[in-house]
């Protein structure tokens, strides 16, 4: 498939005000396109392609430009009823192309949680990424629990998966990856506020206050007094 085009399209829509690279501390290789222009002309042109094409298409692009690996993220997502598990090994390994936690976020999410909700039996693998020596496969191991990039929907998976993850990182040096699992005790909160309520609490000595601060935000004022005393 030749992709020119597609480029073209991007680099017609480059917004000179938007500054992109303010939201990361690492380097990041993007033309300046707001997110809502990429994902418009993603979806405009999502291609008709078989599987193989389509993953060979989406390995290229996530090989690019930042807004090339959106693009990759939402032609994958409206294919998703093609992927069966199968697939997990070639989606585990596009997070290789990952250089920041917007691509985590956005590919994670979408993607991969389609798979472990649609194939519960692929929890395990997804939990297994929090023993990485990767921090955006740290992350990632986190994020997959979130039915939407920006958290807004309560999870949908149980509690357990969720603690578990959180869990296993909970003493995890990282700030990218504190925030992570913080943020997914936060949106566990929207439908468990007691029971995140007692993991802080339970936990809270070691967990780094970044995370605690994260995952009790949407808590009541009385238990957030709790969970930050010392």
């Amino acid at each position: 498939m030749n992709l020119q085009p597609l480029r073209n399209q991007l680099k017609e829509a480059v917004d000179p005000s938007y500054d992109l690279k303010r939201f990361f501390k690492e380097p990041i290789d993007a033309y300046g396109v707001r997110y809502p222009v990429i994902r418009k002309i993603a979806k405009q042109t999502v291609p008709k392609l078989s599987k193989e094409e389509l993953f060979s298409v989406c390995e290229e692009l996530m090989q690019g430009k930042h807004e090339e690996f959106v693009v990759a993220v939402e032609w994958l997502y409206e294919n998703r009823k093609l992927l069966t598990p199968k697939d997990f090994p070639q989606l585990e390994r596009f997070l290789s192309y990952v250089s920041n936690w917007a691509q985590i976020d956005d590919y994670c999410p979408k993607v991969i949680h389609y798979m472990i909700t649609t194939y519960p039996e692929l929890i395990p693998k997804v939990k297994d990424w929090s023993a990485s020596n990767n921090r955006w496969m740290r992350r990632a191991s986190c994020v997959s629990f979130l039915s939407d990039g920006g958290g807004a929907r309560p999870t949908v998976h149980a509690l357990k998966d969720i603690f578990d993850v959180c869990t296993r990182l909970l003493e995890d040096e990282d700030d990218l990856v504190q925030k992570a699992y913080g943020w997914l005790l936060k949106n566990a909160s929207k439908q468990y506020q007691r029971e995140v309520f007692d993991f802080v609490m339970h936990h809270k000595q070691e967990m780094p206050r970044t995370a605690l601060r994260y995952a009790i935000e949407l808590l009541p004022s009385s238990m957030k007094k709790q969970a930050m005393a010392k």
